[in-house]
């Protein structure tokens, strides 16, 4: 039961793996669905209605007056009242009236006794009459009333007052036109005009009779007969720095940016704490490593023992005449028993032990037997080994450099979530909380992805390993890049932005390399890496001395260059060397000789043959897994 709940266990974890790449993918569409959907939404000010309106033929209608008061305040605020009588030739399903839209909030909206809804455009939003009651053919007049709020002033040179008291989508022709603005007492009088005509054509002939007063800070614009299309709008330029209290979504900037700040600040205090490997002088490694198995390296370097290690270990066992391996069909493999492994470590006589349990000597152990025998030796050395790292000083990764990186995965998709909402408090939009807790959420997901590929590095030789680690840090980097732009085109805030972005790039990198080794471990890790530099870029004249010191070193050093996916690289380095064929791999099919070409073979056909040797036992190995699972 112990057993297969074990392999059961590998199979969920891989079954998590694939439901955790199907997650990354609903979570990017979900990000973009939920982009769109509050694109452009506004905060408590027009309740914008997300249903759209059904298409209803709406009645034309004659507009008797527009009387439009409007109180200026020092915040940058303009209170606006309308009181709008209308004239409908029948009865109507709606009436709808523009009112201002653009870079300012308009809030606290109110339509007096009247049901309505409001709705958000580019140019101009509106006010759509629903009330039954108030839409009955006849003589109605409308009170709106709204508060618009304006953003702080960036411009270092001067404030500005632009107001659009007669919006140019104005629809219909309006009989009068009554417009009084006050504005505070200390308002700068010196630069104050107003601009009106059809479709921005200046054009107030006999329409607008305009009247300023200096002392009590008021304009009047009163018309008659004025077409539809027809905009009026007042500004003045003041000093720099009049408008005081105005929106200023700037703190919000700063809060993102100073997150993301406060977060890699910390992540690089817990590196520095107990997230870095230990200082380990390299020296040249050139031989494989005394007392150290090739079953071994997988647990210094990741503390787990892997198919791939048990595999190699069989390798170990014909390299050091243990074992024969032989070929009699393509891809089809015996074994057979050789000398007994009696002054090796306990766990390779034991592995070796349950390798040939009930083979007679003389007798093959067949391929279809190899492996549910590999897989009780996984189980049966783990124990043994894991023994021989317990002390924390040969740990593979420290309880607190784990620990560590668990809080700053937890801190960095903090971080994001945070910055993705700041983006809409600067705008004074409403939070839209499912898109941060799935940017969250997802930055959680690829960032352990991330460490998981990358703790790899040393002892992985899986060709998609790179291609893997690029995909799955790039998808993680998108999301800050996201967050970056559209934090940009939505509030124009570069130098924030570019904090944050920095800041989080210098936390995905701190939390992937947040992996402290024991002291003792780091000595092991450092060994080996320098023993797989060798094998990829050996230097030619300790290649020539070790070989004529040792002529089986090219196959002792086999095993580590298939562990550390550098078997063609090495057998590239002793092509022009004259190696005999390995006694203890041999081709026995029907045609002859090591391969079917007629030539010498040569060190990369060896290499060739023993890396599709260990292939297609792990491809075994995993069939036969699937099979048990399956039953």
């Amino acid at each position: 039961m112990k057993k297969a709940y074990k392999s059961k266990k590998n199979y969920l974890i891989k079954i998590a793996r694939l439901a955790g790449l199907l997650l990354l993918v609903v979570m990017g569409s979900c990000l973009s669905l939920a982009n769109v959907a509050v694109a452009e939404e506004r905060p408590g000010s027009i309740d914008w209605d997300e249903e759209k309106s059904e298409a209803v033929a709406n009645v034309a209608f004659e507009v008797k007056s527009y009387d439009l008061k409007a109180v200026v305040h020092k915040d940058h605020s303009i209170v606006v009242a309308q009181r709008i009588a209308v004239f409908l030739p029948d009865n109507a399903q709606k009436v709808e009236f523009s009112i201002p839209s653009g870079n300012f909030i308009v809030t606290d909206i109110e339509v007096e006794n009247a049901e309505y809804k409001s709705e958000k455009a580019d140019k101009a939003s509106t006010i759509s009459i629903l009330d039954k009651d108030r839409l009955t053919k006849g003589y109605h007049v409308y009170n709106i009333k709204y508060t618009i709020k304006e953003f702080v002033d960036r411009d270092e040179t001067k404030d500005l007052f632009y107001f659009k008291a007669l919006l140019p989508e104005w629809k219909q022709p309006i009989g009068n036109v009554a417009i009084d603005i006050s504005f505070p007492s200390d308002f700068p009088w010196g630069d104050i005009h107003y601009y009106a005509g059809q479709l921005g054509v200046q054009d107030v002939s006999n329409k607008l009779t305009y009247n300023s007063n200096r002392i009590s800070k008021t304009i009047k614009i009163t018309g008659e007969k004025i077409p539809e299309n027809f905009g009026i709008t007042i500004i003045a330029k003041l000093p720099d720095g009049y408008w005081q209290g105005a929106l200023d979504g700037k703190i919000a900037a700063n809060i993102m940016a100073a997150t993301m700040l406060i977060v890699a600040a910390i992540l690089l205090g817990l590196w520095f704490i107990g997230g870095r490997d230990p200082v380990v002088k390299r020296e040249k490694q050139t031989k494989p490593i005394d007392n150290i198995s090739p079953v071994e390296i997988g647990y210094i370097f990741s503390s787990r023992v892997r198919t791939r290690d048990i595999i190699n270990l069989i390798l170990y066992f014909g390299v050091n005449g243990y074992l024969r391996i032989s070929e009699y069909q393509p891809k089809k493999y015996r074994l057979y028993r050789l000398e007994e492994p009696g002054k090796e470590a306990r766990h390779i006589r034991s592995a070796y032990n349950i390798l040939f349990e009930d083979v007679y000597p003389g007798r093959a152990l067949e391929m279809e037997d190899i492996g549910d025998r590999i897989k009780r030796i996984k189980d049966s050395i783990r124990e043994d080994i894991a023994a021989g790292y317990s002390t924390k000083e040969m740990v593979a990764i420290t309880p607190i450099s784990r620990a560590f990186r668990v809080i700053g995965v937890i801190l960095l998709s903090i971080g994001l979530g945070v910055s993705n909402a700041m983006r809409y408090l600067h705008e004074y939009l409403p939070i839209n909380y499912k898109e941060s807790l799935a940017i969250s959420i997802l930055a959680v997901i690829l960032m352990i992805y991330v460490c998981r590929i990358r703790d790899k590095k040393y002892s992985s030789s899986n060709p998609t390993y790179f291609p893997m680690l690029i995909i799955t840090t790039t998808a993680l980097i998108l999301i800050p890049v996201y967050i970056a732009v559209r934090t940009i085109l939505m509030t124009g805030t570069w130098l924030q932005t570019a904090i944050m972005f920095a800041a989080s790039i210098l936390s995905v990198f701190l939390i992937s390399i947040m992996k402290a080794r024991g002291k003792d471990n780091a000595v092991l890790a450092s060994k080996f890496m320098q023993l797989r530099q060798f094998i990829y870029h050996p230097n030619p004249r300790d290649l020539l001395q070790n070989h004529m010191e040792n002529s089986n070193y090219y196959y002792e050093m086999m095993p580590y260059a298939i562990m550390f996916g550098g078997a063609s690289s090495w057998a590239i380095s002793f092509l022009r060397m004259n190696l005999s064929e390995p006694e203890w791999y041999k081709n026995d099919r029907e045609e002859g000789g090591f391969t079917a070409v007629k030539v010498k073979p040569t060190t990369v056909d060896y290499a060739q043959n023993i890396v599709t040797f260990c292939r297609t036992i792990e491809d075994a190995y995993r069939n036969m897994d699937r099979k048990y699972w399956r039953f």
